[in-house]
């Protein structure tokens, strides 16, 4: 079949779908039956499949998280506008969804934004400014800012209406979701819930408002008088574009501040750029927020709100770099007139408000234990069982605890209830404020470990008995290394694998004739690290599973990143801070732990994709509330320059490299054609998110410059010019492990349930009789 085939078969299904009749819909039925073998699945097929349900009666929200799954804004692809359409029809008629969907179909049918909404908003606005509006307009206007794709201020002036209307105990009832897909991953929802506890805590706070000459000076006026009525103190930072001679940036930043009147109960600062001795002319803003930042004195962070395209130049590594980073994700480049809100500063008073206690005090308690077992869990009390089973049997005479950190969604007492059972006081429990991500899952558990030395593990992993005491050697054999990794083994759980597969296997060692430890380069060997990184990865000191760390080196993280665990992943984020903080690592041959994969996995998830269309129906189900829309990972600007793929399990390195390099902690550089070639094998032909990457790997593309885009253009364009009939797409993990002895890896495979091992506690009683150790 040729594309043009392709196409004019989708052409068809369509009418036919699109007169209605039961003949016609039999014979659409079967139209899709004979494509469903036939990939990549391209926009237009989505679209008749949607199309399809949507004829029979489909439940709306499985049409939208189908519609959700595949799609994205970034590099808008053929067939987004109809897709738009059909889930237009999702909504009720004159909706705010279903207007926002005719703004966006509207624009991405001739590529220019409608007006007409622009100018309905701009009376609202007039109307608000001059104190005209009502409780009904004022709702009126956060739709309208809705409807023309200004989420955010949508959502405060929501709240606004919220407070006046007595309806702040349920506000996350009238807060609107973006009814397009504005983010790089459907399971993003932002953190707009950090504000709403701003706005109802009972404190007020101070937030900064950056009103630049590109921007829309009216929607900061609406921003701020709206922050007035939630009961907040307002800073305005007008730019200019006046360039004056300065000899110090912060001596012009100060006399600005200084300099500051009052307008309409806020303050406003103004600023322009600033021409230096050298004849080079600098963006003042920085230094006038970092002035700011230090001088303001609030349980909660600065938050800053500028104009999207505004916001990103703020984060470059010439601007604030790491003392900005952004609560809202980047928007497409054709909304970044939409505004966007970030913290300024300090960290730990970023996530001490997060948390709900002072990160600082936690960071700096002593350590009242040898060892710290890190094991953050969600959900998972069932494989959890088993992992405390191994870590309350070390074979170990000093002091350790086991910090069991209860991530579970509300409601989902198992883990509490197992910690209950078991009843031991080496297990220490805390249970997360909130829902967290899992990076910030992981930062929680660090912080309350109490441990002279820190590591995690998952809730279905392993320890063996003497792991304790051979760490304790290598402390005292190596007293001034931070950290430590070590040889892991690995267990895949009954029912993760198909044909009733599980796999357990052993590294090798013998304590009298191995080496107990080597070294391993880190930063001396880091271009080569990195143009291998496919291969080594795992290798690297993760802090996870297969490493951990000094409790001082939390305090080093600090100060040379001004971050603790910041990643889209708290392994690969470390991995490679890691990597470019630290010379070197010392290695235990010995094995020390076991990594098990279960259906619990976040990594196993990661790895398998959906090839077909009615299986992905059902992935966006759970609500985010808003209570928990806080903590999670936002891309800076730099980190679109990676594609954003997410069966591609080195994602997270290559982002985090890139995260590093923008915020300026680290000046190293990612060959971006060896980068390209990684993800381009990692988007797969059968999987029905095959248009989504493909979409987000041409738009980090464009921004590598037009050679780069040429190349990954013609690369999609090649797969789409020959559809493929694929009679079996599943995907099997690990399908090329044998069983028996590797020299070459000095591991040994083994069946699994041929030992009579059914979880990892007996995978850790077997491997102790193996190696005797």
């Amino acid at each position: 079949m040729t594309e043009a085939e392709y196409h004019s078969t989708l052409r068809q299904i369509r009418k036919w779908i699109d007169r209605g009749g039961g003949e016609d819909l039999c014979k659409a039925e079967e139209g899709i039956d004979e494509l469903r073998s036939v990939y990549p699945k391209r926009l237009p097929y989505i679209c008749a499949e949607v199309e399809l349900m949507l004829a029979k009666g489909e439940d709306a929200e499985k049409c939208r998280n189908v519609i959700d799954y595949v799609v994205q804004e970034f590099y808008p692809q053929e067939g987004l506008s109809d897709i738009f359409a059909l889930k237009r029809r999702t909504y009720t008629e004159n909706s705010p969804e279903h207007r926002q969907l005719d703004f966006l179909v509207e624009f991405y049918q001739t590529g220019v934004l409608p007006q007409q909404p622009f100018d309905v908003l701009d009376d609202m606005k007039e109307h608000l400014l001059v104190g005209q509006t009502d409780l009904d307009e004022l709702h009126a206007l956060a739709e309208q800012y809705y409807v023309t794709r200004n989420t955010l201020l949508s959502a405060v002036l929501m709240m606004a209406w919220c407070k006046r209307a007595g309806h702040m105990e349920d506000c996350e009832n009238y807060i609107l979701q973006d009814a397009g897909q504005p983010y790089p991953h459907p399971v993003y929802k932002g953190n707009f819930g950090y504000l709403a506890r701003m706005f109802t805590d009972g404190g007020s706070y101070t937030f900064l408002l950056i009103d630049d000459a590109a921007g829309d000076r009216t929607d900061i006026d609406v921003l701020a008088n709206v922050l007035h009525l939630l009961g907040q103190n307002v800073i305005i930072l007008r730019e200019y574009d006046e360039v004056l001679p300065v000899q110090d940036i912060n001596t012009y930043a100060l006399s600005c501040i200084q300099d500051a009147q009052t307008e309409r109960e806020c303050i406003v600062i103004t600023v322009g750029k600033c021409r230096m001795d050298s004849d080079f002319v600098v963006d003042a803003t920085p230094a006038v927020i970092r002035l700011l930042t230090r001088s303001i004195s609030q349980d909660a962070p600065l938050i800053v709100f500028a104009r999207d395209g505004r916001m990103g130049e703020l984060h470059a590594r010439t601007a604030l770099a790491g003392d900005i980073q952004r609560l809202s994700h980047c928007l497409p480049k054709q909304f970044s007139y939409g505004l966007s809100f970030a913290w300024t500063g300090d960290y730990l008073k970023y996530i001490s408000y997060l948390y709900g206690e002072s990160a600082e005090t936690l960071l700096a308690a002593p350590a009242s234990c040898d060892f710290s077992i890190v094991i953050p869990v969600r959900n998972s009390a069932d494989t959890l069982r088993h992992t405390l089973k191994t870590c309350l049997a070390m074979d170990y005479a000093g002091s350790y605890e086991v910090v069991l950190s209860d991530n579970s969604d509300e409601g989902c007492t198992a883990v509490r209830e197992l910690y209950e059972e078991i009843g031991d006081p080496r297990i220490r429990y805390y249970k997360t404020p909130i829902s967290l991500p899992l990076d910030k899952s992981f930062e929680f558990a660090f912080l309350h470990a109490h441990g002279e030395f820190i590591f995690s593990i998952g809730a279905d992993d392993g320890v063996y008995p003497w792991a304790l005491t051979y760490l304790k050697k290598a402390l005292a054999d190596h007293p001034k290394e931070p950290m430590f990794s070590w040889n892991r083994g690995f267990y895949t759980w009954p029912a993760l694998l198909p044909y009733d597969r599980s796999i357990l296997q052993v590294p090798l060692y013998e304590a009298e004739v191995s080496a107990l430890y080597h070294g391993l380069g880190l930063y001396s060997n880091h271009r080569d690290i990195v143009e291998h990184i496919d291969d080594i990865f795992y290798n690297l000191p993760l802090f996870y599973i297969n490493s951990g760390f000094r409790r001082s080196y939390l305090h080093t993280l600090r100060q040379r990143t001004g971050r603790l665990l910041d990643g889209i992943a708290q392994d690969a984020y470390m991995a490679t801070v890691n990597l470019f903080l630290n010379d070197h690592v010392v290695h235990i041959n010995c094995p020390l732990t076991t990594a098990g994969m279960s259906g619990y996995s976040i990594g196993a998830g990661t790895l398998i994709f959906n090839d077909d269309v009615a299986a992905v129906t059902n992935i966006n189900k759970k609500k985010k509330y808003l209570c928990d829309q806080m903590g999670e990972y936002v891309l800076r600007d730099g980190e679109y320059r990676v594609p954003y793929i997410d069966t591609a399990d080195k994602l997270g390195f290559y982002m985090s490299v890139m995260r590093l390099q923008e915020m300026g902690v680290i000046h190293a550089e990612v060959a971006e054609d060896h980068c390209f070639d990684y993800f381009g094998k990692r988007i797969y032909l059968t999987d029905v998110q095959f248009e989504r990457f493909c979409g987000m790997l041409l738009y980090a593309a464009s921004q590598c410059g037009i050679k780069k885009y040429r190349q990954c253009r013609a690369f999609y364009e090649a797969i789409c010019a020959q559809p493929k009939q694929v009679e079996n797409p599943q995907m099997e993990l690990f399908s090329d492990y044998k069983t028996g002895y590797s020299a070459e890896t000095e591991k040994l495979t083994l069946d699994a349930k041929a030992f009579d091992c059914y979880n990892v506690a007996d995978v850790v009683r077997l491997t102790a009789r193996i190696l005797n150790l």
